[in-house]
């Protein structure tokens, strides 16, 4: 259901009102994240006796503090200010912008004006919120779900008031039991992609009087265990400085995509993936925000889904010209519709045993050119050299050189040419690249998946508000975009999920944080 007080805001130059220095005395508090550490940087336990003090001294103060300066954070800054709110952000890194910055800046979103001047009339928020529900498995939260599908249309339009143009809508990629009437084209493409949609967003919070300090990671939550959250503690300037929020705080500050530690913990999908070196995250998503949460007693919600796609186009049809091939596992069986939905065929790649795959193509999808195919050299002469494409004459003495199963490898193509003759793919019903395979040599190369970031994060709810492991809101803690969890199943359910959560849970994280009573 949609939000019922939506509103927007006219957008003014508020100034964030000088620090405050000096002594403002707090009771009882506690700083999060200064409890006994956990192993090999995970949370240890949390924080509640770790600093506790009658008279406790800040170096400034301000009503809301926004942890992050990604899409969430930058969202949140906006209509926080537009609010009335005096606001800061606090940025880990050099430059703000976060994942957003790095993604093709994809917002998904249902029934909007935009979809209606491409000529798409038949989708409604009802279809969408199906979809993302059917795409997780019954395992998102479904009231976050509910309210990104019907929230999507009016929030995607308020950002396109902003500014952002949008030059191509298209669909996902099929899911085998999703129905095609719920796949409609929503992905709305942002002119200059996630870059320029950050730099625009980033030069509205600076109108507005908005002071975004970068290179000043928050490092704990100041924790009142009858108030709750009363503000931060973070390095300014290389110096230690202790920040109230009068208001709120809200955590923006993305997930874990490369802490290690943490992906073996939650997603061993994702540890595979860094492992395999191609995680392509933010180096600062080391899981700060959500170890900061943990740390004074927030619940977790929607751990293990990762955004991931398989590394090669063969077989597959990015970039609009399909690569004829297919894909085997170790027992030199296919597995998947190799181009199905990138998040899908990812967590299908993972799930085969030792995660071991291969992308199988003869000599006829080479003379295509190693541009064409995946970036190679033209003849593929240098990833043949290497090792990183196998060849053969035959295919079983291909699946000796790759060490899949030869017996069946040759069944395995003999299939796939005969289902050419005809032209369907019996199997997994794939549209594209219906090509046979049956020229020789025949060609090899593994399978691997690029990873742009975890999913899941604490656990909040459709005011934004982080909850602790009893389900209650703490007391003054917000939380949007990637650093909070619960509204992603077990794979990524396609381009602009991620960022439209930074957009419908930044408003409503930056809207309830200024609305929140000023604390004492």
């Amino acid at each position: 259901m949609a939000e019922n007080n939506e509103k927007l805001f006219t957008r003014r130059s508020i100034l964030f009102g000088s620090a405050a220095t000096g002594a403002v005395v707090a009771s009882s508090i506690i700083i999060g994240c200064e409890g006994k550490p956990g192993k090999n940087g995970l949370p240890g336990k949390p924080g509640k006796n770790a600093y506790i003090e009658e008279n406790y001294t800040w170096d400034q103060e301000t009503d809301v503090i926004i942890v992050g300066a990604g899409g969430a954070g930058l969202v949140a800054a906006i209509e926080a200010t537009n609010a009335g709110a005096a606001v800061q952000v606090y940025e880990k890194g050099s430059l703000p912008g976060g994942n957003t910055s790095f993604s093709g800046g994809v917002l998904q979103a249902s029934q909007t004006k935009y979809q209606d001047q491409f000529g798409i009339h038949n989708d409604t928020p009802e279809k969408h919120y199906q979809y993302w529900i059917q795409a997780g498995e019954g395992a998102p939260d479904q009231d976050l779900i509910r309210l990104m599908a019907y929230n999507s249309k009016n929030d995607i339009e308020w950002i396109g008031s902003l500014g952002v143009n949008y030059t191509k809508i298209y669909a996902v990629d099929p899911i085998p039991y999703i129905s095609p009437d719920l796949l409609l084209p929503r992905l709305h493409v942002a002119d200059g992609a996630g870059g320029a949609y950050t730099t625009l967003l980033k030069q509205i919070v600076q109108s507005l009087g908005v002071q975004i300090l970068t290179s000043s990671p928050v490092n704990s939550l100041v924790y009142d265990s009858v108030k709750g959250v009363l503000g931060v503690k973070a390095q300014i300037s290389g110096k230690e400085a202790s920040i109230k929020a009068k208001k709120a705080v809200i955590l923006a500050c993305g997930g874990y995509d490369r802490n290690e530690e943490m992906a073996k913990a939650y997603c061993p999908q994702l540890y595979w993936d860094i492992q395999n070196g191609l995680c392509l995250a933010s180096p600062n998503n080391v899981g700060d925000g959500i170890k900061m949460g943990m740390d004074i007693g927030a619940d977790l919600a929607g751990m293990g889904g990762t955004i991931s796609y398989p590394s090669i186009r063969i077989g597959r049809a990015e970039g609009g010209q399909p690569i004829p091939g297919i894909w085997v596992n170790k027992y030199a069986q296919r597995f998947v519709n190799e181009a199905a939905h990138y998040g899908y065929v990812s967590r299908a790649i993972f799930d085969q045993e030792e995660h071991i795959v291969w992308a199988i193509f003869d000599e006829k999808v080479k003379q295509m050119g190693g541009a064409a195919i995946g970036g190679w050299s033209d003849d593929l002469s240098a990833e043949i050299a290497s090792g990183l494409i196998k060849t053969a004459a035959t295919p079983g003495d291909l699946a000796s050189a790759i060490g899949v199963n030869n017996g069946q490898l040759p069944l395995t193509l003999e299939k796939w040419n005969n289902d050419m003759a005809d032209g369907v793919d019996t199997l997994f019903n794939k549209q594209v690249g219906l090509q046979a395979l049956d020229t020789a040599p025949y060609y090899a190369t593994r399978v691997l998946c690029y990873n742009v970031g975890s999913c899941g994060g604490v656990r909040i709810n459709t005011q934004a508000q982080v909850l602790d492991l009893q389900g209650n809101a703490i007391p003054g803690l917000y939380a949007a975009g990637m650093v909070s969890g619960g509204f992603i199943g077990p794979y990524y359910p396609g381009s602009g999920t991620a960022v439209t959560a930074t957009v419908v849970f930044g408003r409503i994280a930056g809207r309830n944080a200024a609305a929140e009573p000023s604390k004492t």
